[in-house]
């Protein structure tokens, strides 16, 4: 399968929770009846009435029988449905910050460039080169207090993902074995697992809502005064019954968690294994934690709630295969590493010794120089790669006028082939574009309010009398320190070349998520009064507009999936905005809407800033098989003069993000 079929399959995976979740739903239901009836056999004392008597003397079978057919079955019914929905749907409104929630639930700590060690800014480094690789927006990384190895992916989308790493991992693991598992969860991301599961989370808590509710009585029946003896004798019964009917509910969510997630753990190391083009990467690791004395086990009392989001089984299970959530490790091991554990530990003995040896190429030197340019950055000193101290050198690439080098990016075809892939040539982009970043400008991506000076950079005209009314705006607008680091930059950048935007932007995304409430609103007004400075909209500044407002905003996007027909309006807005960014807009909106349509639209208006929040909300919507048509108009549009540099290459990237569809770095 390919990518967009792969994220089609997620969305098949949610069907089958929703029915698995209502079989379990069906089941707990009559598990409460059958409960309540024989609760109600043998609890139902102190009765008068002949009526009652005489049903009183009736066989269990009988009673439970009756009950059924009765008025009471509907409103247990009612009952148990009513309190799934509760739990369900409370535990979603938490889960709605995305994987923030799921980290902090873990005991994770942000981990920050400024307060990383050595170790830590090399776990930093991968996530940043992967993500720049791949087409995604970086995610926040949370470490775990714990010596297992373990790690996670959280979150609805890329734009509010976390990756969760324990510090056993990367204390453990060398910087193969750490990019593997990176590039495993990078898979999860990818192929829509992450999303799947936060909804797994969701669905498998409006379960376990009896089993609490039977805690609750059992708590209360354990404070009640002597004087209401009677009453307690009665509700601790009742209380372990719906405490077992609770746990029966967890057993079948952990069914449900093997049947959804154990075969996609396979497909995430297979990803992993061609992402990073290194069995021994990945394989590595798993081995590792086969051996390791704490396993993947984690120690947090949340652990077993998100058992199912772990790169290996992070909780005991009693229960056998069948309600693993995960394969066995030696079998992984297998499926990535033919060899078998035999040979990967003679090759992990021969690099270990030559890591002592000193003359290990694991750790590549791009990851040297960017551990040695990040402690120079913590140091307050100069690039040490090569760079003359205090240099004010600008950045320069290749012109934004070069066409991209791989040439199955130049057809449609190509590009939605390559979303969700990583040919070998992106991670090696991605370290050659970090190690060239200038200091000043790589810290800025890190610091919150540098970080905006950045992004305020990227919307300014290269010249006259435009930009210098968006600095006149700024100035008056934007945080000081914000200004002053504007200043700043604009000296060590001079003139931003367009390519280099976009992965400053991806950059420079998990510092924006730090901002609080307050700061978000006034960096957010001051990018839309740069935008409508010229009272014109670009492809790049739309795209800009999108991606920062999902990833402030940090909501969970909705469960309906729409069709291109029913987001026509929408669609054709979208095309407009790529149109008019071309030399002959006419041409290149007919071009686009061809894809789609075959009746002729003629080139509206352009679009006004007020609906960029609306297509930025509404797209994303599209059913995942419906997304590569929408790229297909969309490259068309931009391709209507058969050429596609590396700056609209960019803005489509920049596209894929929004739409969830990742699309890899290009040679250059």
């Amino acid at each position: 399968m390919n990518f967009f079929e792969h994220q089609d399959d997620a969305r098949r995976k949610s069907r089958l929770l929703s029915l698995l979740l209502a079989c379990a739903v069906v089941a707990l239901i009559l598990a409460t009846s059958l409960f309540l009836a024989l609760f109600l056999y043998y609890f139902d004392a102190g009765v008068s009435s002949t009526g009652a008597i005489q049903v009183q003397q009736q066989n269990f079978f009988s009673r439970f029988g009756q009950l059924l057919r009765s008025e009471a079955m509907l409103w247990i019914s009612l009952g148990v449905v009513t309190v799934v929905a509760a739990g369900s749907l409370f535990k979603y409104w938490e889960l709605k910050r995305g994987g923030t929630y799921v980290a902090e639930s873990l005991g994770g700590k942000l981990l920050l460039h400024e307060h990383a060690d050595t170790k830590q800014r090399q776990l930093l480094n991968i996530v940043e080169e992967m993500a720049l690789a791949s087409g995604h927006a970086v995610p926040r990384v949370y470490l775990l207090d714990d010596q297992s190895i373990n790690a996670f992916a959280a979150g609805f989308n890329s734009s509010n993902a976390v990756i969760g790493v324990t510090e056993g991992c990367i204390e453990q693991l060398n910087r193969d074995q750490l990019q593997g598992v990176i590039a495993h969860e990078f898979s999860h991301i990818h192929h829509g697992d992450m999303k799947l599961n936060m909804r797994l989370v969701a669905a498998l808590h409006g379960i376990l809502m009896i089993a609490l509710i039977g805690e609750l009585l059992l708590r209360s029946s354990g404070r009640s005064r002597h004087g209401s003896r009677n009453k307690s004798q009665q509700l601790m019964p009742l209380g372990l019954g719906l405490l077992a009917l609770g746990w029966g509910g967890k057993l079948f969510g952990s069914l449900i968690k093997s049947a959804v997630s154990r075969q996609r753990e396979y497909l995430a190391d297979a990803s992993a294994v061609q992402y990073t083009r290194n069995p021994t990467g990945i394989a590595g690791a798993l081995f590792r934690i086969q051996n390791h004395q704490h396993g993947g086990l984690l120690h947090e009392a949340n652990a077993s709630e998100f058992s199912h989001f772990y790169f290996a089984s992070g909780v005991r299970n009693w229960t056998g295969k069948l309600f693993a959530t995960h394969p066995e490790l030696a079998e992984r091991i297998l499926r990535v590493y033919p060899g078998g554990t035999t040979q990967l530990k003679s090759e992990l003995e021969k690099n270990l010794k030559e890591d002592k040896e000193g003359q290990t190429t694991s750790e590549t030197n791009a990851d040297k120089q960017q551990q040695t340019k990040q402690a120079a950055v913590l140091a307050g000193s100069a690039i040490a790669s090569g760079m003359p101290t205090g240099t004010k050198k600008p950045l320069k690439h290749a012109s934004t006028e070069t066409s991209v080098k791989a040439s199955g990016a130049q057809t449609a075809e190509g590009l939605l082939k390559s979303a969700g892939e990583l040919p070998e040539y992106s991670l090696a982009a991605s370290r050659k574009l970090i190690d060239k970043l200038p200091t000043a400008v790589y810290q800025a991506c890190h610091n919150p309010f540098e970080a905006r000076a950045l992004c305020y950079l990227m919307l300014l005209h290269s010249a006259g009398d435009e930009r210098n009314k968006q600095l006149e705006l700024l100035k008056q607008r934007a945080h000081p320190r914000s200004w002053q680091s504007l200043c700043k930059l604009m000296r060590t950048t001079q003139q931003m070349d367009k390519q280099l935007k976009l992965p400053l932007l991806q950059l420079s995304l998990p510092a924006l998520q730090q901002q609080s409430p307050r700061q978000r609103q006034v960096f957010f007004a001051n990018c839309k009064t740069l935008i409508q400075a010229d009272d014109k909209i670009s492809l790049f500044e739309w795209c800009f507009y999108c991606v920062v407002n999902n990833a402030l905003h940090n909501q969970a996007r909705p469960f309906q999936q729409k069709s291109l027909s029913k987001l026509k309006t929408q669609v054709l807005d979208l095309l407009a905005i790529a149109a008019y960014m071309s030399s002959d807009p006419a041409s290149a909106y007919a071009a686009g809407c061809a894809q789609l349509w075959p009746e002729q639209h003629k080139l509206p208006e352009r679009p006004p800033l007020k609906k960029l929040k609306t297509l930025g909300a509404t797209l994303p919507q599209l059913k995942p098989l419906q997304k590569p048509l929408l790229l297909k108009a969309l490259h068309n549009c931009i391709n209507a003069d058969n050429y596609v540099n590396l700056q609209e290459y960019s803005l489509l990237r920049c596209f894929g993000i929004l739409l969830d569809c990742p699309l890899p770095m290009q040679e250059q």
